[in-house]
């Protein structure tokens, strides 16, 4: 073995273009096979450290089972999937805990954080510019960071507006 050259295992055949019957004219697709498929979703859970779950909303999937079907064979993730996936894997920062992340609104940018925060811009997930919910209020959006009186942080406001309760008056129907 030559100094300074490192060994790769590239899989024989694992990210060829597979044939895809019925689907096109073309002999071939342009879909890596399951087994790429696989290994590239294997590898990619391992560098973030997250569940198939985590990484559907990484992705930015609406269902979260198309990991699951993915790995499985039953589906291959699309192109747009995959472009994100890469992108996550070049931008991969060894001091941000993946896990943290609930979804990741690819169309505006926003990182959506399971403790309720929403950061967006040029942040390379790592920012704190945090963007208001959609009609959220000033106060609402302040209830967020307040902590509950179980030491976790406040639910985030309902998506509707609640009626303020009356207090009745005893004797009164």
């Amino acid at each position: 073995m030559q100094t300074g050259i490192q060994d790769i295992h590239i899989p024989a055949g694992g990210f060829s273009a597979e044939a895809t019957e019925g689907a096109s004219p073309f002999p071939h697709s342009m879909y890596p096979s399951h087994e790429g498929v696989k290994l590239l979703l294997t590898k990619s859970i391992e560098r973030l450290n997250v569940k198939p779950w985590s990484l559907a909303g990484l992705l930015g999937l609406g269902d979260r089972g198309h990991v699951y079907k993915w790995i499985s064979g039953e589906r291959r993730p699309a192109a747009v999937y995959l472009s994100r996936l890469l992108y996550l894997i070049l931008t991969w920062n060894p001091d941000l805990d993946y896990k943290t992340i609930s979804a990741i609104d690819w169309t505006t940018g926003a990182v959506h954080w399971r403790d309720g925060r929403i950061t967006k811009g040029d942040q390379q997930l790592a920012g704190t510019f945090d963007v208001p919910r959609k009609g959220e209020l000033p106060a609402e959006r302040m209830r967020r960071y307040v902590p509950a009186s179980n030491g976790h942080s406040a639910n985030v406001p309902p998506s509707k507006p609640v009626p303020p309760r009356i207090p009745r008056v005893p004797g009164k129907a």
